[in-house]
Parts: C-alpha cells; structure tokens; sequence
C-alpha cells in the first residue's frame, strides 16, 4: 500500500471513530496514528534510497 492510500485509509477511519463510544474511538484513532506512522517510515525509506540510475556513458 502507497504512503498516501495509507494515510487515507487513516483518514477514513479517523471519520469513523467520531461515531463510536470512546474506548473504541480510541482504538480507532490509534489504528489511524500506526497507519500514518508506516505511511512515514515508508517516505523516510523511499527518500533514503540511492536513484536507480544508468552510469553515465
């Protein structure tokens, strides 16, 4: 899954817990707050990786 699908999957669910008692609501958020947590080591992972470029002739 791409960093932006998982931020919004985190986005959606975020949305969901404003419905629901506030244990679950805080489950909820919490599943949001990993999600964007993996969305960002992913960027961080992405940005660190040396460009897959062809040597120069």
């Amino acid at each position: 899954m791409t960093p932006e699908a998982k931020r919004d999957r985190a986005a959606c669910i975020r949305e969901c817990a404003a419905g629901f008692s506030d244990a679950v609501a805080r489950t909820l958020i919490e599943l949001a707050e990993g999600l964007e947590a993996e969305a960002n080591e992913l960027e961080r992972a992405a940005a660190e990786q040396p460009l897959n470029r062809p040597p120069l002739a």
